[in-house]
């Protein structure tokens, strides 16, 4: 019986083992030869990359074929991440080498590192993260570096109580940063190879795909080569680099190339981009024509050894280039715009034009577009615009430079916001300021459209529009002579001498509702006018736009006042609940004076009511009073327009009515030439006029180039004939006023509008700046003298003294 028990276990022993064992076996078969070749895939996976061989982005010419945006192939130092772990642990050994390579050849190392140094040898430690441009608010900011600061030290395992330089210190530690040089041993070079196992970190899931170090010379990329056997992993290739070959010109057309923003970074995975490394167009034509401009990367696929050298090429893909883009802009055009504005500026600034030295003509544009197309031949704004190749490498520039071309207001206290210096605003199509006399043309459009003028009705200028009660209005020849008006005059001749009177008059004729249709009619409205680039919206005077205006300042005033104790100590304060808000919004909304109804609202104080309901009374007063359309009827008060819409608005008046879309791209083509799209002028309406009305206009414009007109002096003499209205636009403050020009040439078969702003010149240059364009498109050589004149007498728009109704 025990034997049998003996037997029993032994046997029961033996065959669990034999089934053991059999199932290793089958295992094993299972690995070897079912799924074997599965499994030497897996293996293999984790020696083959993808080199990406980036595709030249298309070029950007002028309508000659000019290149204003194009590639240079650059030596681009890449490394691959080593998967054998003990090559992992000499990955800092290889990162120190290869800094001090770079170093030696004073190159620079692609730096995106959230932890800045400044300075360097030893300064203070502060996180890194870019905010957008539109945050002027110091503690919308703060919190958005501290949400992005946040995230980062999570990504990175790095406590979340720790600053700038403790977490610096913990990286430093866990990537084992210790150089083995005594030369390098110190915080700059430390933080060098910091950037570069950051970047390796930072590629996640995309480890397969190599890391781009730096962009460098030819001799820097051999000599890399010829130390691979002590630099394993690290490599270059030939990449196409953004180049801008005339730097600043046309800058703010064109757009540049960025890093791709964090927020967007899912959208552009989803494109295929590589958002560790691609550039996007971020402003300009770079931005609109994305899509075209990009092309389709080619590769290399290949196959590295344990230390992530490549040692087999398996298989290649050459990239598509993408697209050409032709714009409408003349090159030779554009220099003559841009360089004219700054030696224009320059000269008043030096009190060489003018009355005296204007110090802040520093700002300023020009636009030319063909009547008969729509076409952008030139588009000007200064300050000089900026030169995109200094981030066409990397797609990012450092807070210095951010500092100089996207400045805060709050970094410059106590100067006003519009004199800062902003090289990355678009004047031409961004700027909207009041328009001056250049607007006169819609009055007189107006008034012979409506039937309130003929081409023959007489209108008396005695120097001082007393008409309306309450309005005190001037023309500008009694602000400048106090000898009387201009006397009797037509439309035509009111144009020619720009009469604030005459366009007064006619304004109170039609009224603000008139006023503002014909001016919407050709453009002059809230809506962009559809160019491919970044413009704000038009402000034509209306007595809705004007309502809501009041009605919100009123409102904010008023509760700010009652709310804040410092604001009216004598008023006392009271926190007004959510109920009382709306009623006190509603009775400005409504003109609605009922005291009582503040009083049951809760509303207990008197002198609390009286102050709500004077901001009631005001804002009706503010948008009732008749000087809102005899202002606008003289291209102040509420008009406010970019050199764009003003631009477009003459092309109108020039090509007998019809509006074009103004656009700056003229074809899209295949790097070899073949045409992917042609652009064709876009009708966005047509005005019909009565036969008398556009002569008349034009024959008033004809007069004010010619003897005697506000800008004679400027064209006399001048072998084209031109046609164009004069603008002086004053300005708030104590800026000084700003210069306009507007106007077509030929005069009796135009081709080309031009419209010409520039801030606080005193009312003078902007003719000139049209002269020398008008002079560069017609090939007149000869160019005539800058004259110290601009019109026979200053064209000043805004009456003497303040309007009170």
């Amino acid at each position: 019986m025990e034997n049998k028990k003996v037997f029993t276990r032994y046997t029961f022993v033996t065959i669990a083992l034999v089934i053991a064992f059999a199932a290793i076996l089958l295992r094993l078969a299972d690995i070897q030869i079912v799924q074997g070749d599965d499994y030497r895939r897996l293996a293999q996976d984790k020696s083959i990359r993808t080199v990406d061989d980036d595709a030249p982005r298309g070029k950007i010419t002028d309508r000659n074929g000019f290149e204003l945006a194009t590639n240079n192939q650059s030596y681009t130092i890449f490394m691959m991440k080593p998967q054998d772990q003990k090559e992992e642990e000499k990955l800092m050994l290889v990162i120190e080498r290869l800094v001090d390579i770079l170093n030696k050849n004073n190159e620079k190392i692609t730096d995106d590192f959230n932890i800045a140094i400044e300075p360097l040898d030893g300064g203070e430690y502060n996180f890194k993260f870019y905010f957008p441009n539109n945050y002027e608010d110091e503690v919308k900011k703060q919190e958005y570096i501290d949400k992005q600061s946040a995230r980062w030290k999570k990504d990175n395992g790095i406590p979340d109580s720790y600053d700038a330089k403790q977490s610096f210190e913990y990286l430093v530690e866990k990537y084992s940063i210790l150089p083995v040089e005594e030369e390098h041993k110190n915080i700059p070079f430390i933080r060098q190879m910091m950037v570069i196992r950051q970047m390796i970190k930072d590629k996640g899931y995309m480890a397969y795909k190599p890391v781009e170090i730096a962009y460098v010379n030819r001799d820097t990329a051999f000599e890399i080569m010829e130390k691979g056997l002590y630099l394993p992993g690290v490599d270059y290739k030939l990449k196409p680099v953004r180049t801008y070959p005339s730097g600043e010109l046309a800058s703010l057309v064109l757009g540049s190339l960025r890093k791709i923003p964090a927020e967007k970074a899912q959208e552009y995975k989803d494109k295929q981009y590589d958002v560790s490394v691609d550039l996007i167009g971020r402003d300009g034509i770079e931005a609109y024509a994305e899509d075209d401009l990009r092309g389709e990367k080619g590769g290399r696929t290949v196959k590295v050894d344990a230390y992530g050298r490549i040692v087999e090429e398996l298989g290649k893909r050459d990239p598509i280039p993408g697209n050409n883009i032709v714009l409408t802009l003349d090159k030779n055009l554009q220099a003559v715009a841009e360089n004219a504005l700054d030696d224009i500026m320059q000269k008043l600034r030096n009190g060489e034009l003018g009355k005296k030295a204007y110090p802040y003509a520093t700002r300023g544009a020009a636009v030319v577009i063909d009547v008969k197309t729509g076409e952008v031949l030139a588009m000007a704004s200064r300050p000089g615009g900026y030169n995109p190749n200094i981030m066409a490498v990397t797609g990012s520039f450092n807070e210095e430079v951010r500092k100089i071309l996207i400045p805060q207001n709050s970094e410059h206290p106590g100067v006003d916001p519009e004199r800062i210096i902003k090289p990355m605003f678009n004047y031409a199509t961004m700027g909207a300021v009041p328009p001056g006399s250049t607007f006169k043309m819609v009055s007189a459009i107006a008034g012979l459209e409506t039937g309130e003028i003929t081409p023959s009705t007489i209108i008396n200028d005695t120097g001082q529009y007393r008409v309306v009660p309450g309005f005190y209005g001037n023309c500008w020849i009694w602000n400048y002579y106090q000898l009387g008006g201009h006397g009797r005059l037509n439309v035509t001749d009111a144009l020619k001498v720009s009469c604030n009177y005459f366009f007064f008059e006619v304004g109170r004729r039609i009224g603000l509702d008139n006023l503002s249709k014909y001016a919407k009619s050709f453009g002059l409205a809230s809506e962009p006018s559809g160019i491919e680039i970044y413009e704000s919206p038009g402000d034509v005077a209306n007595k809705e736009a004007v309502r809501k205006r009041a009605e919100a300042y009123s409102y904010f005033i008023v509760l700010k006042e009652i709310s804040e104790p410092n604001y009216d100590p004598k008023l006392g304060t009271f926190t007004p609940t959510d109920e009382q808000k709306e009623l006190i919004k509603y009775m400005i909304e409504n003109n609605d004076r009922d005291s009582a109804k503040l009083k049951d609202a809760g509303i207990t104080s008197y002198k609390m009511r009286s102050r709500i309901l004077q901001a009631v009374r005001d804002t009706y007063n503010e948008y009732s009073r008749a000087g809102l359309v005899l202002n606008a009827s003289i291209g102040q008060g509420e008009n406010r327009f970019t050199p764009l819409q003003i631009a477009s608005y003459i092309a109108t008046i020039a090509n007998g009515g019809t509006r074009y879309r103004p656009h700056l791209i003229k074809e899209i083509t295949k790097a070899d030439g073949t045409i992917v799209k042609e652009i064709q002028p876009e009708v966005l309406s047509k005005i019909e006029f009565k036969p008398d009305t556009l002569s008349t206009i034009i024959a008033g414009m004809d007069a004010v180039t010619g003897e005697g007109g506000t800008a004679g002096a400027i064209f006399r003499n001048f072998p084209v004939k031109t046609a164009g209205k004069t603008g002086t636009a004053q300005a708030s403050g104590s800026r000084d006023d700003y210069a306009w020009f507007a106007g077509f040439a030929p005069a009796e078969n135009p081709e080309i509008a031009v419209a010409v702003v520039i801030y606080e010149s005193g009312g003078y240059g902007a003719s000139n700046v049209a002269k020398a364009i008008y002079e560069e498109y017609f090939k007149l050589n000869a160019a005539q003298p800058v004259t110290n004149e601009i019109q026979t007498a200053p064209d000043n728009t805004l009456p003497a003294v303040n309007v009170t109704n």
